[in-house]
């Protein structure tokens, strides 16, 4: 959530990755897509507030229904973990009132599989904009993002990548997309310019790549790109 030239504040839970090194050894990293994402934004050297875990409930919700109606970008990741979400339905029907509040949603493929396991992923990625958001960006893994609109869908492919791991690469997508956005003062209203959204996308690729090339969930600083 982000205004023209304010700061992006980052709201989520923080969490430990656990990564498998050498031999049984095993290392921990801070972690978690909305600490991760934080993290990107500030080593891009864009203002950053992390507004971490609030309730089990509602309470980020109230946050973005406050924030309705004002020159706030909200933009929102599910990152759906179907394992530990006991009522499908019921989330399904808290996303879709999120995202009536929402200009912008990143979602990867498995989101997707778990959301509208029918549909194929951009057109699946295409229904939830019918809820609020003007623009879907729909995560790849290595095959890059695909940008989605309601009438049109523009391939990124990524830059060429030496992979340590692939942890965190969505999170330093979407942190890298909203710097991109941010060091331009640009906000919702600039959505609808697709040209504007691919570059920002693309940037946010070599971002999500540079992150895959040491373990850990680890993103670049701006001087390294």
């Amino acid at each position: 959530m982000s205004t023209n030239g304010g700061v992006i504040l980052v709201g989520g839970e923080a969490l430990f990755d656990v990564v498998a090194g050498d031999g049984d050894a095993l290392e921990a990293h801070p972690g978690g897509g909305p600490f991760n994402a934080a993290r990107t934004i500030a080593r891009l050297d864009q203002p950053v507030a992390y507004l971490r875990r609030l309730s089990t409930e509602s309470a980020l919700e109230a946050v973005v229904d406050r924030l309705a109606g004002t020159d706030t970008m909200v933009v929102v990741d599910p990152n759906c973990r179907p394992h530990v979400i006991e009522d499908p339905s019921a989330y399904r029907r808290r996303l879709r009132w999120i995202l009536a509040h929402t200009h912008l949603v990143k979602v990867s493929e498995e989101d997707v599989a778990f959301l509208d396991p029918d549909r194929d992923p951009v057109k699946a990625t295409r229904a939830l904009l019918a809820d609020g958001p003007s623009v879907g960006l729909l995560t790849r893994g290595g095959d890059g993002v695909v940008v989605v609109t309601n009438d049109s869908d523009v391939v990124v492919t990524p830059p060429p990548a030496k992979v340590v791991d692939t942890i965190g690469a969505g999170d330093a997508f979407a942190g890298g997309f909203l710097s991109w956005w941010r060091e331009r003062d640009l906000g919702a209203d600039a959505l609808p310019d697709l040209d504007t959204v691919v570059e920002a996308a693309t940037f946010a690729c070599l971002v999500a790549a540079r992150t895959c090339e040491r373990a850990g969930a680890s993103p670049p600083y701006r001087r390294e790109l």
